[in-house]
């Protein structure tokens, strides 16, 4: 999910459409009929392997663009499901690519923002690949954090979150637990944040 805040005045005219929690905006095998921005709201998004099973591709909340490979396939490669009630511009794809090729500054912020999401990507793959679910949080938590060094916020609810590591809701809570009782972590609803360094 690329962040490019308020697309839309530059990009024609994309239309609003509300999806309420639980519906599914796209499905993996979809025609493309667009390209996604997400105006508010969350959405999670997932991949079917051939045997059944959702593999987590990750969140989009405000502000963010989904399904940017989605312009150059015929088909969606991954479904997108609001977690809550969510609104979305819905940018028509020829005009957007259109756009695109005759402003250069904006492809160059496009271009930033694709290779800023190919970094978060690759250290995802990196924390899911942890064994331990306790330095798999503590990992996530270096990563994202906000400007003070040592603190995640995060939108929608711990399960979503746990969606995101790989990790079973259980576990997640299990973990967040013990790492705050150790007086490894403080975190509230929608926040987790790094008080120190627990042992190897």
């Amino acid at each position: 999910m690329s962040q490019l805040r308020s697309l839309h005045p530059s990009f024609g005219n994309p239309t609003s459409h509300h999806v309420q929690d639980g519906q599914v905006l796209f499905a993996q095998g979809d025609p493309v009929d667009g390209i996604y921005e997400v105006e508010w709201g969350l959405f999670r998004l997932t991949t079917h392997t051939v045997d059944g099973h959702d593999v987590p591709v990750g969140t989009a909340k405000r502000g963010d663009l989904i399904v940017e490979s989605a312009l150059f396939s015929d088909t969606f490669h991954c479904s997108g499901a609001a977690i809550e009630d969510s609104q979305v511009w819905i940018h028509e794809k020829g005009m957007f690519l259109e756009t695109l090729r005759g402003d250069g500054d904006l492809s160059e912020k496009f271009m930033a923002a694709l290779a800023d999401q190919v970094r978060l990507l690759r250290a995802r793959l990196e924390i899911c690949n942890i064994r331990s679910a306790r330095k798999r949080v503590i990992q996530h938590v270096l990563t994202n954090h906000d400007v003070d060094g040592r603190t995640l916020h995060f939108e929608g609810y711990l399960k979503d979150l746990a969606f995101d590591l790989g990790l079973t809701h259980e576990t997640l809570y299990r973990t967040l637990g013990k790492l705050e009782k150790e007086g490894v972590i403080e975190r509230t609803p929608h926040s987790i944040t790094l008080k120190k360094m627990p042992p190897a």
